[in-house]
């Protein structure tokens, strides 16, 4: 099992979504929730990292499977 990706006593949000879901924009999401654009860049480069989600200029970011 991977290592949580916000560090224990960080707030983190825990959602599943099914291989396929297309995901926010960094800018729309950052607009929606109180966090800067850079802090959801870096969360989505680490999911990606870690392979669940992956990112297609022109497509978007969709959830892997």
């Amino acid at each position: 099992m991977a290592p949580p990706l916000v560090p224990p006593g960080r707030c983190g949000i825990s959602i599943r979504l099914p291989a396929g879901t297309r995901l926010p924009t960094v800018r729309d999401l950052s607009g929606r929730l109180p966090v800067a654009r850079v802090t959801v860049h870096r969360a989505y480069a680490e999911l990606q990292d870690r392979g669940f989600i992956g990112a297609t200029v022109g497509r978007g970011t969709f959830v892997t499977g």
